[in-house]
């Protein structure tokens, strides 16, 4: 079988198209992946809804991406929207409109159901008797969710965001959430962090060189003291960060640096995958979001 998924982001819309290899732990392979940046999150944030000229450029985007699919003769496809979507004052009115457009089934996720399929996603990543945090930073809000040795999961979605934190400085109150939250499920005798999301992807083959899979505290240190004096072009100049990156990837570091210091954690995994990872996982297994 061949999946497809969309995922309608704050900061972009992204297709991407792969099988599964069936195991203990399946694994995802991508075979194609398409990216737009149709930043919906600066509509909504700033006014409360999605305007028609980004729904315009949205729908278009999604009509481009089904007939990639057609192309990669895919088997079953799915379209979910998160934060923005969840947010905007006219989302489910867009979302009618894409099913029309498209002739796929879209789902607006709530953020919890997003930390579900990220916590199926990473799973079976590391060792089984260490608890696992997973930090899902989008362009709208931050998914933290603990998963514990005993098959316990408890996660919580925040309101803090990249492009959310471009548009208003991250409130202070939701971080203190997040970090309390932190702070009150934490297991202080070991753990794995687990970080994704496009910001903290598009800083690991930049700054996390020491290990193949890990990005360690001094290395996003660094990153924040390398890009923060920066402009925006001088960001995709020397790192050839993408434009619609280079400005929201410093407000995310910021949190992910916040994160790590407050949790005294060194380094973190960054698998460089996601939601639409996760979607494509959740297909495979003959599911739907209604089922998270």
């Amino acid at each position: 079988m061949r999946y497809a998924a969309i995922d309608i982001g704050s900061n972009a819309v992204k297709c991407m198209v792969g099988t599964v290899i069936s195991s203990e732990s399946p694994v995802v392979i991508k075979e194609m992946y398409a990216r737009v940046p149709v930043r919906l999150g600066t509509d909504v944030f700033q006014s409360g809804s999605v305007t028609a000229l980004s729904e315009k450029k949205l729908i278009d985007s999604l009509k481009a991406f089904v007939l990639l699919m057609k192309s990669w003769n895919v088997n079953s496809a799915v379209i979910a929207a998160t934060s923005a979507m969840r947010d905007a004052s006219n989302g489910t009115e867009i979302l009618k409109h894409i099913e029309k457009e498209t002739g796929l089934r879209t789902w607006i996720i709530k953020g919890k159901v997003e930390a579900a399929l990220i916590t199926d996603l990473f799973a079976g990543l590391g060792e089984k008797n260490v608890q696992k945090i997973m930090i899902d930073m989008g362009g709208g809000s931050t998914e933290v969710t603990f998963a514990n040795p005993d098959g316990k999961r408890k996660s919580k979605s925040f309101q803090i965001g990249a492009v959310r934190s471009l548009i208003h400085e991250a409130s202070r109150v939701e971080l203190r959430k997040m970090l309390g939250f932190l702070e009150d499920n934490i297991d202080p005798f070991g753990q794995l962090m687990i970080g994704s999301g496009g910001n903290i992807n598009a800083l690991k083959p930049h700054f996390g060189l020491s290990e193949p899979l890990y990005l360690s505290l001094q290395e996003l240190q660094r990153a924040y003291d390398m890009l923060h004096p920066l402009s925006v072009s001088e960001r995709v100049e020397r790192f050839l960060i993408h434009p619609d990156r280079a400005d929201v990837i410093v407000p995310a570091t910021e949190v992910f640096l916040k994160i790590m210091k407050f949790t005294n954690t060194q380094k973190m995994m960054v698998p460089k995958a996601g939601l639409a990872d996760a979607l494509i996982l959740m297909q495979h297994r003959g599911r739907t979001p209604e089922q998270y």
